[in-house]
């Protein structure tokens, strides 16, 4: 039989990756972890003006 995954169970998964990276040319580590489709669209937003035409990178964060 097959078990299938209520909405919930996906939603409520804890799925996203986190990984240490090392970046010897900043002389450290970073964290980086994976975003959820919403975290993934409201930072695509920042690239992308109400005209929808991309705009500098340096508005985004």
């Amino acid at each position: 039989m097959t078990n299938y995954l209520s909405a919930e169970q996906i939603l409520d998964a804890d799925d996203l990756a986190i990984e240490d990276v090392p970046v010897p040319e900043w002389g450290g580590t970073v964290r980086v972890k994976g975003m959820s489709g919403t975290e993934r669209d409201r930072f695509e937003a920042g690239f992308v003006g109400n005209d929808m035409k991309q705009l500098p990178k340096d508005n985004a964060l």
